[in-house]
């Protein structure tokens, strides 16, 4: 299943999307981003005794797989394992995506972008 596609004026862009796209900038020529970045994402999570959270993410496709970079607030980018979405135009964030919140507990975390993206080409699936 996918999500409509609902274009965001670039005024209108939330300020963390634009601060994912503004760390991505200096990445842009390294060939796993090149090849691989697919979207900023938004997601909204229910977390147990704390309710609703919100945030972006950096997803990577390849083919029908996918993984998410996220930065945790403190400088530190956690790196997700590569999930196999049900088809290569499935929503990372609609079911039946295997997404979900212990996807982001346990997480490899990295103190640059740069480590991230590593894992992420190091782990992509064959």
């Amino acid at each position: 299943m996918a999500r409509d596609e609902i274009p965001v004026p670039p005024e209108e862009v939330p300020e963390e999307a634009r601060q994912y796209m503004a760390a991505l900038q200096q990445y842009q020529e390294h060939p796993f981003v090149r090849q691989h970045f697919f979207q900023v994402t938004w997601l909204s999570l229910m977390v147990p005794n704390h309710g609703q959270v919100d945030f972006f993410a950096l997803e990577f496709r390849d083919g029908p797989n996918a993984a998410l970079i996220w930065e945790d607030g403190q400088g530190n980018w956690g790196a997700g394992r590569w999930l196999q979405l049900s088809h290569t135009d499935a929503d990372i964030t609609c079911p039946p995506s295997p997404l979900s919140l212990q996807y982001f507990q346990g997480a490899q975390a990295h103190s640059s972008l740069g480590g991230a993206l590593e894992l992420l080409a190091t782990t992509k699936p064959a």
